[in-house]
């Protein structure tokens, strides 16, 4: 166990399939009671706006948490602060189980979310000690196609399972086997080796603290959280008030768009890798996939409208994968700091998961679901604004540097 990890292995894919199993469980999990809203907000008696709240409940862990969990994975290695953390997010689809008023469940969301979280943050080191610069895009790609598959599943399926209880049930036990997969699957070891060293958690932090680059990646990251949380959790819901579609209908709709987020988190970065260059793809998904979010849902329920929602989830979800794999690949940051910077990252993204929605998004549009998913389709435009600043990091350019 102490021998240094194979790159591009076996046991590396085999990790990514747990972290994805975690990420898509995690998004089942959180987006259950968007699929759910009317029999949620009705068991609650609350509105729109604790709605909100509670969608995005589960990112305020890692608002809270983000940062540190970043440094105290370069010090101590992504296998502790991950299996600390899962235990609190399994008390805490526990106890959704049981919650029956609002302050109960809002508590129980935010525990459940940090796992997921906490996994997103220290991602670029964990992938980084397992995966060569040329593989580490692809398969940060795939794991970023867990969100939307978990978002695809339980759009789809929610619905038909007869009671929000029956699905809280269900994801308890897929959290459960996730994290008895994690425990056997992941060594402990890659950013612990980095750890002995000796510097601190703090000096970790403020190194990445103070690179202006991991903010500009930091600032992306909370403008594309606001966009796509946005959407994806109130298209279901603005297809049924809206256009008209029963729920069921709705969320088989709305999984269009996260199906196609899971085509292109996969496959994009993966060409990018191959063409090796990486600002490009950035630039024109977040353009183009600005463009085809707005006119999706102004065509939507109509055949063009699924095709449009479709490619606006592959545009859209490809930015995840191709931001957060810049720490590691970034000569000035690099796999020793990618976990502190991956915190940053984690932290920014969740505060734009919730603070863009709850407090900037909806009670701007109310119910105008039209102005709604218009400012959501903005802020994933405005991910191409920021990234234009930063360098170039595919292949061919990493091929022209000295060490």
């Amino acid at each position: 166990m102490n021998a240094a990890p194979r790159l591009d292995s076996p046991r590396s894919w085999a990790i990514v399939a747990v972290a994805f199993a975690i990420t898509a469980v995690g998004m089942f999990n959180q987006l259950a009671v968007s699929a759910l809203a009317p029999e949620v907000m009705a068991a609650l008696g609350v509105g729109n706006t604790q709605l909100s709240s509670l969608m995005m409940a589960p990112m305020l862990g890692g608002v809270v948490f983000g940062l540190a969990s970043g440094g105290l994975t370069d010090r101590y290695g992504y296998k502790r602060v991950v299996s600390v953390t899962f235990v609190v997010s399994l008390a805490g689809v526990i106890l959704r189980i049981f919650a029956q008023t609002f302050a109960v469940f809002f508590v129980a969301m935010v525990l459940m979310g940090l796992v997921a979280a906490i996994l997103i943050a220290v991602s670029p080191k964990l992938l980084a000690s397992w995966f060569t610069p040329q593989r580490l895009g692809p398969a940060m790609g795939v794991l970023f196609a867990a969100a939307p598959v978990g978002t695809a599943v339980v759009q789809s399926t929610a619905a038909r399972f007869g009671s929000p209880g029956a699905v809280y049930v269900v994801g308890a036990i897929l959290a459960a086997a996730c994290f008895i997969a994690w425990l056997t699957v992941v060594p402990a070891r890659g950013a612990a080796a980095e750890a002995s060293a000796g510097q601190s958690v703090t000096g970790y932090l403020r190194e990445a603290i103070g690179n202006p680059r991991v903010w500009l990646l930091a600032t992306a990251m909370f403008v594309f959280m606001g966009a796509q949380m946005t959407y994806s959790s109130f298209l279901p819901t603005a297809l049924n008030a809206d256009k008209g579609l029963e729920l069921p209908a709705a969320g088989t709709l709305a999984a269009v768009y996260t199906i196609g987020s899971l085509i292109g988190s996969a496959a994009l970065p993966a060409l990018a890798a191959k063409i090796g260059r990486v600002k490009p793809f950035i630039l024109g998904c977040g353009v183009f996939g600005m463009a085809a979010m707005g006119l999706a849902w102004l065509t939507a329920p109509g055949w063009g409208g699924v095709v449009l929602l479709g490619l606006a989830g592959a545009l859209v979800g490809a930015l995840t994968p191709f931001v957060m794999a810049a720490p590691a690949l970034l000569p000035d940051i690099g796999p020793r700091l990618a976990g502190s910077a991956g915190g940053l990252l984690a932290t920014t993204q969740t505060a734009g998961a919730f603070v863009l929605p709850t407090f900037v998004i909806v009670p701007i549009a109310g119910a105008n679901y039209t102005l709604l998913l218009g400012l959501a389709a903005l802020c994933a435009g405005l991910v191409a604004l920021t990234m234009a600043f930063v360098p170039e990091y595919g292949r061919r350019p990493d091929a022209a540097r000295t060490p």
